[in-house]
């Protein structure tokens, strides 16, 4: 891979995805923190941290600026620079405050300080998957989603391991090395100064071009598809958490543990994907999958019936075994298509907007699932993890996957039906 990219690339790439990874190490410490903390219940902690979670839905913003706007002339390092450092002012404030508002609103700002980073390090991807031919973005996508796993299995094990000496709202701040680190990359890395001097003029001219490209059948239907890929399934992943801890009796390390398995997951994900999917259709893997996904996801009422104990077998191996064969399924069949067809469809000039076009359709995807997930409990009178029904709720989230079946036309076949030229959109978005 290093005789395609180039190191300080890789490393500015390894820092981004990484560090957003190893902020897994406070995922736990934040739920708990505002599960003890606030007494929340799990409806509530779940619609929280989903509007937290709100500024990865506004990302296009980020690179619409960015892909316009240098700062000192710079479309990304400057961007990767603000997000450095307003991330490292928010979590430091955790070391401060134990306050519900000031707590939400630092987090709001982490979140956006993460987003724009990943916005930045996107458009690098897609700029730089161009050095080879169409494989080369399956590749560098692997490459970034397995530092990301990564991350996420360091951050995870240390992060359940802390909680025994730091309190949570401590530990949420020691995440404050994750901006550092991409503000140290931001400075290896050798973007070329940008010679476009940017206009509201050539501003609007391409943000009515970026419309023209949006408003296109190939582009149009692949982001419903992506919005469509999270929003189908309600998510319950509170409640599990919940389930875990409460019901089901879980220590805090094996909880946090499990997060760790889940990216450990997305890790052999992302190695699964690179050396056995990148040659089959679109359609058929997800087609296949979507069913495999539907049918697997059942493993989880073992747990919730208790049959675990009737069949001799440890809670915590069924956990493990449905928490890691469920993440590399779903990171190969849910995550990696879609990206690699969105990173395929970017023309010129327009990558970090078009990019977090697509990204965002997902991220809004995912805050309408996990809004529908408390709609759903809260309707059945589901409202904590000891209801004798939660059984439904686990029924409904593992049909819906097959939902997603019904519109896999609006996805292309394969990667030689991805390109943009295919619909005309070579146009780029930069004006000269």
């Amino acid at each position: 891979m290093l005789e395609t990219f180039s190191g300080r690339t890789l490393f500015l790439l390894f820092s981004v995805y990484f560090s957003q990874g190893f902020r897994q190490f406070g995922y736990f410490a934040t739920s708990l923190y505002l599960k003890l903390s606030f007494g929340m219940e799990f409806s509530e902690n779940q619609l929280i941290q989903t509007m937290i979670l709100l500024a990865w839905n506004i990302k296009p913003i980020y690179g619409l600026i960015s892909d316009n706007f240098p700062i000192f002339g710079f479309h990304r390092c400057g961007y990767l620079f603000l997000s450095a450092t307003i991330g490292t002012i928010s979590f430091m404030t955790f070391f401060f405050i134990q306050n519900l508002t000031a707590s939400i609103i630092a987090l709001i700002i982490s979140e956006l300080s993460q987003a724009i980073a990943d916005v930045m390090a996107d458009a690098i991807v897609v700029q730089e998957s161009r050095k080879t031919h169409i494989e080369g973005s399956d590749y560098l996508q692997s490459f970034c989603w397995f530092w990301l796993a990564l991350g996420a299995i360091t951050g995870g094990l240390l992060g359940g391991f802390s909680l025994n000496f730091l309190s949570p709202n401590n530990a949420i701040g020691v995440q404050v090395i994750c901006p550092i680190l991409i503000m140290i990359a931001t400075f290896l890395y050798p973007e070329q100064k940008s010679t476009d001097h940017s206009s509201c003029s050539s501003f609007c001219y391409k943000l009515r071009r970026l419309f023209k490209l949006w408003s296109k059948p190939i582009v149009f239907k692949v982001m419903i598809f992506n919005f469509l890929n999270r929003a189908t399934v309600p998510s319950f992943s509170m409640l599990m958490f919940y389930f875990y801890f409460d019901k089901v009796g879980f220590s805090k390390e094996f909880t946090s543990a499990l997060t760790t398995i889940s990216f450990i997951g997305l890790a052999c994900g992302s190695f699964v994907y690179a050396k056995f999917f990148t040659k089959i259709a679109f359609k058929k893997l997800m087609f296949w999958g979507l069913i495999f996904i539907t049918f697997f996801s059942m493993i989880d009422f073992l747990l919730i019936f208790g049959v675990y104990k009737d069949i001799g077998i440890k809670a915590e191996y069924i956990a493990v075994f449905s928490t890691f064969i469920g993440n590399i399924a779903d990171f190969t069949i849910r995550m990696m298509p879609t990206l690699v067809i969105a990173s395929l469809l970017c023309p010129n000039g327009s990558e970090a907007t078009l990019f977090t076009l697509f990204n965002s359709s997902n991220n809004i995807g995912i805050s309408v699932s996990s809004l529908l997930g408390p709609m759903i409990a809260n309707t059945l009178g589901i409202y904590n993890a000891n209801n004798p029904n939660i059984w439904i709720l686990f029924v409904i989230g593992s049909l819906s996957n097959l939902i997603l079946v019904l519109f896999l036309f609006l996805i292309p076949e394969s990667r030689e039906k991805c390109s943009v030229e295919d619909e005309k959109l070579a146009q780029p978005l930069l004006k000269n």
